[in-house]
């Protein structure tokens, strides 16, 4: 996995030093050991990794120290002084305090894998609704084969990780982008989550360019407010240099902040005059979209297989960035036409002699609102099966309650990863959101809420599943159960066909 990588142990913490972070060495051997790897889970550390004892929301690392040791690792970092380490004296190690954990992380994991975010175009995208898509579309502008993409979707680093989380710890990504290099890419385009940026899980990451999709309501269980939240999203535009790009949202106020808050320059995108990088025109046809895009007296037509006004601004986004990077317009359009929706995202299923299937990642207000209003727009009847995930942002609820009274003419609330928290309250605080308490059915079985919405439709009408997406778990408080909507209903397109 490491590639042959190898690196001093003393060397490396010495680089550390030489950056300002402070390190103290500890034990015998510090001098002479070896590092393979970084590995900051316990569980995957290998025979030679430097083992990082990572402070997290729900364990300390320092605590796992031994169970690292067992399986190899061949130095140890970790805030802790090495008197205060959950072992006895007895136990001889190489180990390294240093007094910040996620920026120690961060540098290391750059440092060791030779600073590979530096030697690659870099992009990072933030917001809150749209991520995914938008770095798949500028993977496409920037040429697929020599660009190396990690998204929620299709990211090797979360291959066989039942909890996968979206922007990853600091030597996943670092290990990423120099692999990307090894394999002869020459761009690297991320997503770069709240949590990720709160954590500094990109500190290091050198960026070239960033991308702003949009402001809305979401994880403020653990942001707390949306100032928290947007202070966050700010940061990625903080660690851009005065010679990056920032491609902004010119339709969402917060762009305004990001400007304030960064010193590279701007080029911003949307659907209003003042916008660089201008949607007109946009056209929702049976087999896509259609919109031109203007640019300084320039017009150009775009034709993709995506749906939905809010992929216009994902493409918009990506033809933004095009420029920036300095590629031709007529190059842009030709790798943005042959877009099409990634799994679990707007992606359409049809059901023989049933409706039209739509399903999608919504999982707060603003996509669910903006995904269910533009199909009832588009079909005569439209139902809605969603619920909302348990430890997360209960105010956001009824709030999606009421997008889905909204919109849809028929709604079943089902379970959603409600994990440790209780599966009925979840479902009672999103139907507070409902006027009235008889625009819904409450049905936690998930196999049984799309079939019941299903029996309720005809062939001329639609179906949005949404919250879930490409995901392939139920995570229920005792177990995890392997779970997909979309297999569901490409089982249910099989039986319907015989």
């Amino acid at each position: 996995m490491n590639q042959g990588l190898t690196k001093d142990f003393s060397s490396l913490m010495e680089q550390g030093r030489k950056t300002g972070l402070k390190v103290k060495l500890w034990g015998e051997g510090t001098r002479t050991v070896s590092v393979s790897g970084i590995e900051h889970d316990s569980r995957k550390v290998k025979k030679g990794d430097l083992f990082y004892a990572l402070e997290g929301e729900n364990f300390d690392g320092h605590d796992f120290i031994d169970q690292a040791l067992r399986r190899g690792a061949s130095a140890v970092v970790g805030r802790q002084a090495r008197g205060e380490l959950p072992l006895g004296d007895e136990i001889e190690f190489p180990y390294a305090q240093v007094e910040e954990g996620r920026r120690g992380l961060s540098l290391f994991s750059h440092l060791f894998y030779r600073r590979p975010t530096e030697r690659l175009f870099t992009v990072g995208v933030t917001g809150t609704n749209g991520k995914t898509t938008t770095v798949d579309l500028v993977g496409k502008v920037l040429a697929e084969k020599e660009t190396g993409t990690l998204t929620t979707v299709g990211n090797p680093e979360r291959v066989g990780e039942k909890k996968p989380v979206t922007t990853p710890e600091a030597p996943r990504i670092h290990r990423f982008a120099h692999r990307m290099l090894e394999e002869g890419k020459r761009n690297f385009v991320m997503e770069a989550t709240s949590h990720g940026l709160a954590e500094r899980r990109v500190e290091h990451v050198d960026f070239d360019c960033a991308v702003f999709t949009n402001l809305t309501r979401d994880h403020l269980d653990y942001h707390g407010d949306m100032e928290s939240y947007g202070r966050a999203k700010l940061h990625l535009f903080e660690l851009l240099p005065s010679s990056g790009w920032a491609v902004l949202n010119a339709d969402d106020p917060f762009s305004a902040r990001i400007r304030e808050g960064s010193e590279a320059g701007t080029i911003t995108y949307g659907l209003s005059s003042k916008a660089d990088v201008r949607g007109r025109k946009v056209r929702q046809t049976d087999s896509g979209l259609l919109f031109s895009v203007e640019v300084g007296g320039e017009t150009w037509q775009i034709t993709t297989a995506l749906r939905g006004k809010f992929n216009v601004y994902n493409c918009l986004a990506a033809f933004a960035l095009g420029l920036a990077r300095s590629l031709p317009p007529e190059e842009i359009v030709s790798r943005l036409s042959g877009a099409a929706p990634l799994s679990g995202r707007m992606e359409k299923f049809e059901v023989p002699g049933g409706p039209d299937v739509f399903i999608d990642f919504a999982h707060n207000p603003d996509a669910l609102e903006k995904t269910s209003r533009e199909l009832a727009a588009e079909y005569e009847t439209i139902a809605l099966v969603f619920g909302c995930g348990g430890e997360s942002d209960r105010g956001k609820r009824p709030l999606m309650g009421a997008a889905a009274e909204r919109n849809a003419d028929y709604v079943f609330l089902t379970d959603d990863n409600p994990k440790s928290e209780d599966e009925k309250r979840i479902l009672a605080e999103i139907a507070q959101g409902f006027s009235d308490k008889n625009n819904f059915e409450t049905i936690p079985d998930r196999r049984a809420a799309i079939e019941r919405a299903l029996d309720r439709l005809g062939a001329e009408d639609c179906l949005l599943i949404a919250g879930k997406g490409h995901e392939r778990y139920q995570v229920f408080s005792d177990r995890w159960v392997e779970y997909s909507d979309r297999e569901f209903v490409k089982k249910i397109i099989a039986e319907r066909k015989g």
